[in-house]
């Protein structure tokens, strides 16, 4: 699933998050977590958006803090 585009020097970038292989992390929860991050850093509940390059980056962030610690808790910590 595409979360946001971003349009960079006319080329238009596309956003989709992938689960780490051997994470214990399914396709389906990583596009969950990442529902997540973009619905609490842009309030934005339809997809793909347009972002700018700061709110990208606030998503993917979040987004990344999501997966840690998904993956964290799938592992039991390890």
């Amino acid at each position: 699933m595409t979360f946001y585009t971003r349009n960079v020097e006319g080329v238009e970038l596309c956003w989709h998050p992938i689960a780490p292989s051997g994470s214990g992390v399914t396709q389906t929860r990583a596009d969950e977590l990442a529902t997540q991050a973009m619905t609490e850093v842009t309030g934005e509940t339809v997809y793909p958006v347009e972002l700018s390059d700061s709110e990208a980056e606030s998503v993917r962030s979040r987004y990344q803090e999501l997966l840690d610690a998904e993956i964290a808790a799938v592992s039991g910590g390890n």
